[in-house]
C-alpha cells in the first residue's frame, strides 16, 4: 500500500498522539537504608539506564534439528549516576550501602539480608503523568566511584555506584499475569 502523504503531522499533533517519552523525568528510591534520608538518594539520581533482562537458552538437540527453550533470567547491572551536593549527604549514604555488603575495617562480608535492598525506577511522561514503573529487588552496590578532582576544571562531582540486582519487574499498569 502507498503512503498518500510524507509528512509527520500524525506526530505531536493538537489531537494528541505519539508523545515522545523524555530521558529526563525518572526518579530512582530506595528502600531501607537504616537512618538515612531516602529522598538523598531519589533527588541525587541524575543517570543511568534502565533496567535490561534476558533469558537464557536450553537447546535440545534430537538428530538433525535443535528446539530452543526459554532457559534462566538474569538482570544486567544498572550504572547509576549521582550527583554529589555539599550539603548533602548522598556521598555518605551511597558509601555506607556500598560497606553494608564488605566492612573495609573489619574484613567482614555482610549478609545479604543486610545489604540487599529493595527499590523503585519511575519514568514520568512531560505533564507528569503516565508513570512506568521498575521494582528493582535484591540490589546492593558491587562498585562504588566517588567521582573526580581536578584544579583545573568547573564542572560538578559525579558519583557513580553500580547496582546488582537479582531482578528487575516492569509494572505496566496492563501487565498481564
Amino acid at each position: 500500500m502507498p503512503l498518500d502523504t510524507l509528512t509527520a503531522d500524525h506526530i505531536g499533533q493538537v489531537g494528541g498522539g505519539f508523545e515522545p517519552q523524555r530521558t529526563n523525568n525518572i526518579l530512582f528510591n530506595v528502600t531501607g537504608l537504616a537512618g538515612n534520608d531516602n529522598d538523598v538518594i531519589t533527588l541525587s539520581f541524575t543517570s543511568g539506564p534502565l533496567p535490561k533482562s534476558n533469558i537464557g537458552l536450553v537447546e535440545v538437540r534430537y538428530l538433525n534439528q535443535i528446539r530452543k527453550f526459554a532457559g534462566t533470567p538474569t538482570y544486567d547491572d544498572i550504572p547509576m549516576v549521582f550527583n554529589d551536593y555539599v550539603d548533602q549527604e548522598t556521598a555518605t549514604v551511597l558509601a555506607n550501602w556500598f560497606y553494608l555488603a564488605h566492612n573495609p575495617l573489619t574484613g567482614k562480608t555482610a549478609l545479604a539480608s543486610q545489604y540487599k535492598k529493595n527499590g523503585r525506577m519511575t519514568m514520568y511522561g512531560p505533564n507528569g503523568e503516565f508513570d512506568r514503573e521498575w521494582e528493582i529487588q535484591g540490589a546492593w552496590i558491587s562498585n562504588y566511584d566517588p567521582g573526580d578532582a581536578d584544579h583545573e576544571g568547573e564542572d560538578r562531582v559525579r558519583i557513580t555506584a553500580t547496582l546488582t540486582i537479582d531482578k528487575a519487574i516492569f509494572l505496566p499498569s496492563n501487565l498481564s499475569s
